[in-house]
């Protein structure tokens, strides 16, 4: 499954950034029957200079996997654009949110990114990992159980936030595609 992650500059006393996610379907493996995000969209006010995660509560997306052995979640940031068909996200970008033009979902080539990767918690928020490029995925949660039945993880985000953070074009966003994929562990 892919989670997208728009940011967005506002003009308030203070700046504020505002992220959606979009989840798209990816493939799960073989040992795994099934393996589903539900949930479409997650807002999170994010303000240069600080730290925001947003809550389980908040957030409404849910990752289900129904497993007859062991399982794990992986989450990265496969550069790519999602099922938009755009323009790949540029090089040198992985884990971070990079400028985006919404209006014709395309990347913008040399265009700015935020200075921290994305991170995601699958354990409730005890942990967080770098989203990573494809290749390093990073392992959110995991089980040894057979699940018939399935188990749902809620994955959390958190953005650390540079306090020098630059705003984007006014019809532009901060833009990340997350990858999320369950597999025999």
């Amino acid at each position: 499954m892919e989670v997208t992650v728009h940011m967005r500059l506002v003009s308030f006393v203070a700046a504020v950034f505002l992220a959606m996610l979009v989840i798209y379907p990816a493939p799960a493996s073989a040992a795994i029957t099934s393996f589903s995000v539900t949930g479409q969209y997650l807002n999170m006010g994010l303000i240069p200079g600080t730290t925001v995660y947003n809550s389980t509560a908040a957030n409404g997306i849910n990752a289900t996997v129904v497993s007859s052995g062991p399982w794990k979640i992986t989450a990265y940031d496969a550069l790519d654009a999602g099922s938009g068909g755009a323009p790949n996200k540029p090089a040198g970008t992985e884990g971070k949110m990079s400028e985006y033009v919404t209006a014709t979902d395309v990347y913008v080539a040399a265009g700015k990114h935020l200075t921290n990767a994305l991170q995601v918690s699958g354990d409730g928020g005890s942990t967080y990992k770098n989203v990573n490029a494809v290749g390093t995925a990073q392992t959110i949660a995991m089980g040894n159980e057979n699940l018939p039945d399935g188990t749902s993880v809620k994955p959390i985000f958190k953005q650390v936030l540079a306090a020098n953070e630059e705003a984007v074009k006014a019809a532009n966003q901060y833009h990340i595609i997350v990858t999320f994929e369950a597999s025999q562990n």
